[in-house]
């Protein structure tokens, strides 16, 4: 066997790969952060307690308007880069700024 060399995968397939993927699971953030945003957003939960109704919605704790901010910036921030995938550097330039983000 002698002559012969191993088969290499080309590099557009695995270029065509990683862009797929990725933007399959930018989509799927996209999707799960909406949702929780929006959940969180127009949920609003009242319970009687000893006679007294109490409500609560997202506003009532920081951490959970926080929550929301957060969700809504990342919702955003995934539905805008997906027009980038393919734009900087095959996606590559796109990558390094999530990690920085991160």
């Amino acid at each position: 066997m002698e002559g012969m060399k191993p088969e290499r995968r080309p590099c557009y397939e695995s270029n065509k790969t990683y862009l797929r993927t990725n933007s399959v699971l930018r989509i799927f953030t996209f999707v799960a952060t909406l949702s929780a945003t929006l959940v969180m957003a127009f949920a609003k939960q009242t319970v009687e307690i000893l006679g007294l109704q109490m409500s609560a919605s997202f506003k009532s704790s920081p951490a959970f308007v926080f929550f929301v901010i957060g969700n809504g910036i990342v919702c955003g921030y995934s539905l805008i880069s997906m027009g980038f995938l393919t734009t900087l550097l095959n996606g590559y330039l796109l990558h390094l700024l999530d990690l920085v983000s991160t």
